[in-house]
């Protein structure tokens, strides 16, 4: 339920696009109410080409802060004030924080995954996981497993960036046991013969494309 709304209200947003399958409105609200805090939480769609246009109003609206979701997370970096030394090494921010006019972007998309991994697998230093797309989500995701795991495979339509972001982690944390490929039927039913976690970043699925899967059932063993 969304607090009472006054002229003391104090709002916080998410941007993106899709955003109609965020549950992020419900949790946040929720939160507010629990804490007693006079503040709303909204998601607005932004098309990429709107986005600093967008990062302006909410400089001009006094917006507290926002979270960033698809196709923003990386987009958005030229934009902000300043970026936390961890969001900037990873190259991709999902919170940003207005501290009187100048924005501060952080990344907590690893960290939770890492958390939320950890709980449901265990131990994940001899898991094999297959992370699907190279984006802001993947990057900051990635950033975390690396180190962390016996392999990790990074698949993502658009070749390069799956060959990017597999370099640049292996430079990072000297590890030969990441590698990053073209995403094609082919390449999921080889990397997923012998994986033990399947993590999907992509936009594949969320509104209004809820029914399509990158996923068949026939690709995953038992």
């Amino acid at each position: 339920m969304i607090p009472t709304i006054s002229s003391k209200t104090r709002l916080y947003a998410l941007i993106g696009n899709p955003i109609e399958h965020s549950l992020s409105p419900l949790m946040q609200n929720a939160a507010f109410q629990v804490l007693g805090l006079k503040c709303v939480y909204l998601s607005f769609r932004v098309e990429l080409e709107e986005l600093f246009k967008a990062i302006n109003g909410i400089k001009s609206l006094g917006i507290l802060g926002f979270n960033v979701t698809v196709p923003h997370k990386i987009s958005i970096l030229k934009y902000l004030d300043e970026i936390n030394s961890h969001a900037n090494d990873i190259g991709a921010v999902n919170t940003v924080i207005n501290r009187e006019g100048v924005l501060v972007g952080y990344n907590t998309d690893g960290a939770a995954a890492l958390e939320v991994l950890k709980e449901e697998a265990g131990n994940l230093e001899e898991k094999k996981i297959v992370l699907l797309g190279a984006g802001g989500a993947a990057r900051a995701i990635s950033f975390y497993l690396a180190p962390r795991v016996k392999n990790l495979v990074i698949l993502n339509r658009t070749e390069h960036k799956a060959f990017d972001l597999a370099r640049t982690l292996c430079q990072r944390f000297k590890t030969p046991t990441i590698k990053g490929e073209k995403l094609t039927n082919k390449t999921i039913v080889n990397e997923l013969d012998d994986v033990d976690i399947l993590l999907n970043t992509t936009s594949v699925g969320m509104y209004p494309y809820v029914d399509e899967t990158l996923i068949e059932k026939s690709m995953i063993h038992s």
